[in-house]
Formats: structure tokens, C-alpha cells, sequence
């Protein structure tokens, strides 16, 4: 049974798709290398063409504010879900962006080979552990999460799309009523080497009872070549398809994240060998496979309105995380600017204000966006931004907008060594994520982009 969405998963090997895999490289290395100089440098708004001046007479430096600015939302195209930084679940109902929804698949594995369980084998109960991470939305909202079994094999050498769902079987492992909370503790009676048991507490931590079916299925097969390796334990148990969903339709929902690698996440088998009770682990560790799934729905929203074609005049376009929604920024007619002569770019700096209520709890904006340079068919080129590892190249929520200070891109612009394509406007986090941002356009009735174009006209 598919879930939702697609019919079925489409599973590409990177060897078949070299050219896909190499996008989606970039892509990470685009977002690490963004975080990490961002991260770590402060802003230097150093004009960048003062060393091309000639000290001659006609050399006259301009300040101008005024350009047009094209923005359009567009859906965004394929981008690879696999092996993001972390993972998530949940559902969203936004007014600004409709409804979307995410879950993540996981292979689970062993973690050590020719495991035999003992004798006289007697089932206790089955438990999926998840560790969170954090949360994006509405906290308070009642979810129901669920555990399903996928009839497919993953692979961490795989390619996967941010739309493709996995084929599950069709009732699910086990479920539960859950609502956010940073200090919930679970007090769990855990088996001890002696034989006798004691009281932990965990924090951080849901912990979902599955279907007594699955761990007769797992005692079944101990000491058999199921468990004798991890190849053999993933053609018996494929893994997992983790959801999340609203239980009361009235509420906006949130999105759970989890840890996307951890000892701690997975299932807890308890059970008695020769009377005793113990406890045997099936854990997510780092040569899992695993990737999120994305699902949106803009049907009664005003993204509905923002994705139509002709709608240039909106007062606003939107950018949402989960290969969802991007806005491509262009610059009409800016190559005209100087009549002829040639231009310097001392300083471009480009602020995208944020429309005001948008970004208020449960929705609160990104921190960060980035900008890359479109394709000739409005998608995100593999050209990298000339600015991006610059201390100056900005993209930070600050003052209710995003500002980027954009010098090289705009004097290749100027120059024409850059197509005239546009950029593309990207959430940072657009795998592991549901998080939004609503932008004002030049039709805003107030704070409207701006790209601020200190440049020197040089003499003819």
C-alpha cells in the first residue's frame, strides 16, 4: 500500500544516475560551506571594485536604490532527500502555504553478527524508541505518529526524491497520541545482567509499543541466517516509514525532527530466555539508509494564488522548505544601467523584507535562506554564487528581512560573463524542514526589496 502521494517509490542508483547524484552533492556542499563561512564570519561590507579605479578625471560614483525587482514563486524541482542531517515527521496546515506534510524512511540494523537470543524464547513486548531533536510549528498540537513496515529494500548508495514515498504494508506497527514537550521524562524498568530489573528515565524520547506480530516474527528467527548478518537481517526486515499526523483537523500542526543517526533510536525487543528477561536492540546507525519525505498541498492557500503564472502583481511570493516552494529574483533591465559605459560595482546589496505577521509563532521564519543562480528554465544551477564564501555574503534573518551583499555576482552580471537568468531564492535547510518565509514583493504597499547599487561609471 502507498501511502500518500505517488503510486510508488522510484528508487535510482547513483551509478545509473551520475548526473542527478552530482547535483545533490553540490547541493549539500553548497548548504555545509554556506553554514560553515556564515557561521563563523562576521559581516565585511568592503567595496569590492575601489582597486579597478583609474585615478583619471570623469570617474563618477553613483548611489541608486531604484532598480525593479521580479519575484516569482515557483515549485521546486527534484532535490535528493537521502542521508539528511536529521529527520522528521509531521503535518502543517498553513493559510500562506496550505498543507504539507513530512515522514522519514530508515533502515534499522543489527549490531552484531550470528545473534542468538537463547532458549525457551518467550515475547515480553516490542518498542520503537525515537529521539527528538526539536520541533517547527505548533507544539501544542496533538499528533498521532506511526510506524509502518516498507516492502521495499532501501539503500544508502540510492538516490531518492524529496516526493517519493515507500510502499508499506497496509496497517501500521504501532501508534501513538503525542504532543510536544522539551522536558517529558519516560520511566522505564530496563533488565539487568543479574537478572533483575531497574527504573530509568529517559528524556527526549517517544517511545512507540508495536504489534506483537513483529516481535514474534524477530524471536522466531534467532540464531538463523536472518540474524547472522545485516544483509541477511534488511532482506528480512526492509525498515521503516515514520509519519506523523494532526488528530484534530482545526489545529495547524508541527513538525517532530529526530536524531538522523543514534545508538538510542530504534526498537527495543524485551522478552525471557530461560526465564530471565532482557532486552535485545535493532538500532539506526550511521550506514542506515535513510531520507525524508515530502508531500504538499497548496489547494486554499495563498500559495495557490503565488504559483499561478500570472502572478507577478502579488505583493508577495513565498519560499517553504521540504522541496516545496522557491522565488527566482530577476532584474529588468539592470544591463542598460551606465548607457554604455563601463560599470564597477563598489557594493550590491540585496534585502528581501519579510511580510509582516507572517513570521510570528507557530510559523517563525528560517533563519537562513541562500541565493543560487537560476538555469535557463528557472531551476537552481550547478554555477555556484561568485559572493557565497565571501565574510560579506549575508542571507541571515535580521531586522525581519534577509540581506546579501551580492558585489561579484552583480559586476559578472554587469559585465556579461554571468547569463542574465536571475537568482534563485532557497530555504537552508530544504531537506529536513518545513519551515517558511513570506517575502514582500516591489507590489508590497511597504518595505519592498531592494537591490542598493553602489557602482563607478569609468570614463568612455
Amino acid at each position: 500500500m502507498t501511502l500518500s502521494g505517488r503510486s510508488q517509490s522510484q528508487t535510482l542508483s547513483k551509478a545509473n544516475q551520475p548526473k542527478q547524484g552530482w547535483l545533490m552533492s553540490w547541493f549539500n556542499v553548497l548548504v555545509v560551506l554556506c553554514l560553515m563561512v556564515l557561521g563563523g564570519c562576521k559581516q565585511d561590507e568592503g567595496p569590492l571594485g575601489l582597486n579597478l579605479l583609474p585615478a583619471v578625471d570623469g570617474v563618477n560614483v553613483f548611489l541608486s536604490d531604484t532598480f525593479p525587482i521580479s519575484m516569482q514563486t515557483l515549485r521546486e524541482g527534484k532535490l535528493e532527500s537521502q542521508q539528511p542531517p536529521r529527520l522528521a515527521a509531521g503535518e502543517m496546515q498553513d493559510e500562506e502555504t496550505g498543507n504539507a506534510r513530512v515522514g522519514f524512511v530508515a533502515q534499522l540494523r543489527l549490531n552484531a553478527e550470528n545473534i542468538d537470543l537463547g532458549d525457551t524464547l518467550s515475547g515480553d513486548s516490542l518498542v520503537m524508541i525515537l529521539n527528538l531533536s526539536g520541533f517547527y510549528g505548533d507544539s501544542s498540537s496533538l499528533m498521532r505518529i506511526r510506524v509502518w513496515e516498507i516492502t521495499e529494500p532501501q539503500s544508502a548508495d540510492s538516490i531518492y526524491y524529496q516526493w517519493q514515498a515507500p510502499r508499506t504494508k497496509p496497517e501500521p506497527l504501532g501508534d501513538v497520541l503525542y504532543t510536544f514537550s522539551s522536558n517529558a521524562i519516560a520511566e522505564v524498568s530496563e533488565p539487568q545482567p543479574n537478572g533483575s530489573d531497574s527504573v530509568f528515565r529517559y528524556g527526549n524520547q517517544i517511545r512507540i509499543p508495536l504489534r506483537q506480530e513483529l516481535m514474534n516474527r524477530i524471536l522466531s528467527v534467532s540464531d538463523s541466517p536472518a540474524l547472522a548478518n545485516n544483509n541477511n537481517f534488511l532482506n528480512f526486515f526492509n525498515g521503516i516509514y515514520v509519519t506523523a499526523e494532526r488528530v484534530d483537523a482545526a489545529s495547524k500542526g508541527c513538525v517532530l525532527y529526530f536524531l538522523g543517526s543514534s545508538l538510542r533510536t530504534g526498537f527495543n525487543l524485551y522478552y525471557r530466555t530461560a526465564g530471565k528477561r532482557t532486552r535485545f536492540d535493532i538500532t539506526m546507525n550511521s550506514q542506515s539508509a535513510r531520507r525524508n519525505a515530502f508531500f504538499s498541498d497548496p489547494r486554499g492557500s495563498r500559495a495557490a494564488a503565488a504559483l499561478n503564472p500570472d502572478a507577478l502583481q502579488l505583493p508577495y511570493a513565498q519560499v517553504q522548505a521540504g522541496g516545496y516552494l522557491k522565488t527566482i529574483v530577476q532584474f529588468p533591465g539592470i544591463r542598460s544601467l551606465g548607457g554604455g559605459r563601463t560599470v564597477v560595482v563598489n557594493k550590491a546589496q540585496l534585502v528581501f523584507p519579510v511580510a509582516e505577521g507572517s513570521y510570528s509563532y507557530p510559523f517563525t521564519a528560517p533563519e537562513r535562506l541562500f541565493l543560487v543562480v537560476a538555469d535557463s528554465t528557472g531551476g537552481n544551477s550547478t554555477n555556484l554564487m561568485p559572493d557565497l564564501l565571501e565574510p560579506y555574503y549575508g542571507g541571515e534573518w535580521r531586522d525581519s528581512s534577509y540581506t546579501f551583499i551580492i558585489n561579484r555576482y552583480m559586476q559578472s552580471l554587469l559585465q556579461g560573463t554571468t547569463p542574465d537568468r536571475g537568482l534563485v531564492l532557497l530555504p537552508g535547510n530544504a531537506i529536513h524542514s518545513l519551515n517558511r518565509a513570506v517575502l514582500n514583493t516591489q507590489n508590497a504597499a511597504v518595505r519592498r526589496p531592494k537591490l542598493i547599487l553602489h557602482y563607478t561609471l569609468l570614463p568612455r
